[in-house]
């Protein structure tokens, strides 16, 4: 038994002596001071004076205890092997997790932009890959300058962003009768995708969020997605990767009203969905804020009467969300209020299940009621709005 111990003990030694540089970071002690720093400026060159700016850990991974060493774990180790018979308190290093959302810091920049982050060790948050995975917010001012994200990795004690740069596409705004388009110019600089988000403009909700691929100049949305006629939105600009984290900047918010606004054909229609009993009126009430009780059923397709045959060019769905990643795809039919029962398919099969997604009808037709299934669980959806 004796022996048994001391080979455990020396084993316990030399893990306590490893050096600790998990994942993407190397380990830092508690009080070592941490420096990150840059410049903000806006597109043109000129710094961005007087803005607050923020960093946060990113929402990637769970988090834990930075405090939760290896020398712990080897303790911890050593004595459930050579003490079996005695219970091990665990509260003090088990991995603890935080908020997601974790805010770290907030600065103000100087006036030539410049801004300077000093942290301890201790204050940072490791992902469970072992990375400090960083968030940099620049507020933007309300609605008047640009906004700009980035996300990086702590690689060492000091951390020097250079000069960043806030992005415009200077993109061009068309309304046509019964969609709204946008065009820009590719930019000269590598990208990996755009997403353009959308709020009313009143209140800030979101109403919309479309991923574009790097290589496309437009985008084209049907005008009823939005439900309201006075419109908030900016642009992110995905354009550069590291360790695996991408790099972006989000263009100056635009509000806009629009001329001749395009009525939910499903707005206040009722709602039913398998394993519901109740209609779901929250669908179409055009206020995209009441999801919740969707997580506790076992819904796998929804059903929109419109009530009379009413021609349908697309079914657009908001913030949609399975319970599996796998449950990745959709049906949507229609059936006639003759035959209210019989649903037809509108070509529309097997299709892609995106959390924003607007699905245009390869033929338009008239139909009293709209079906949207998938194989998998629906655990979210906000709004249905149909053109």
């Amino acid at each position: 038994m004796k022996q048994m111990i001391w080979i455990s003990l020396a084993i316990s030694l030399m893990a306590c002596s490893a050096d600790k540089k998990p994942g993407n970071s190397p380990f830092f002690e508690d009080e070592d001071i941490l420096s990150i720093a840059g410049t903000f400026q806006e597109k043109d060159g000129e710094g961005l004076g007087n803005r607050n700016i923020a960093l946060r850990n990113i929402r990637r991974f769970p988090y834990y205890d930075p405090t939760a060493t290896y020398v712990r774990d080897a303790i911890s180790w050593f004595f459930q092997l050579a003490f079996p018979m005695f219970p091990v308190y665990e509260g003090s290093y088990v991995q603890q997790k935080v908020k997601s959302n974790y805010f770290l810091k907030e600065v103000k920049t100087a006036i030539d932009g410049s801004f300077q982050f000093q942290m301890r060790g201790k204050d940072v948050l490791r992902d469970s890959e072992g990375g400090i995975n960083i968030v940099l917010i620049n507020d933007g001012q309300g609605t008047t300058d640009s906004f700009a994200k980035y996300s990086f990795v702590i690689k060492s004690k000091t951390t020097d962003l250079g000069s960043i740069k806030l992005c415009a596409l200077n993109e061009q705004r068309q309304e046509l009768a019964d969609e709204l388009s946008f065009s820009w110019t590719l930019p000269g600089y590598t990208l990996d995708h755009y997403e353009f988000r959308f709020a009313d403009a009143r209140d800030n909700s979101l109403l919309w969020v479309s991923r574009v691929d790097a290589a496309a100049t437009s985008l084209t949305l049907p005008k009823s997605i939005f439900q309201t006629d006075s419109i908030r939105y900016a642009v992110e600009i995905f354009y550069t990767f590291e360790d695996e984290l991408q790099t972006s900047c989000l263009t100056a918010s635009q509000s806009f009203q629009l001329a001749s606004p395009k009525s939910n054909l499903a707005a206040g229609r009722p709602v039913v969905a398998e394993n519901i009993a109740f209609r779901v009126t929250s669908l179409t009430n055009g206020r995209f804020n009441d999801p919740s009780y969707f997580a506790a059923y076992d819904t796998r397709s929804l059903v929109v009467n419109l009530g009379q045959n009413t021609l349908i060019q697309s079914v657009n769905l908001h913030n949609l969300q399975f319970t599996s990643d796998a449950s990745a795809k959709l049906s949507i039919e229609g059936a006639t209020a003759e035959d209210p029962t019989a649903f037809i398919s509108l070509g529309l099969d097997q299709v892609d299940a995106l959390r924003f997604a607007s699905y245009t009808l390869p033929v338009a037709g008239s139909w009293a009621r709209v079906r949207i299934s998938s194989p998998g669980i629906i655990s979210n959806l906000q709004e249905i709005a149909i053109q």
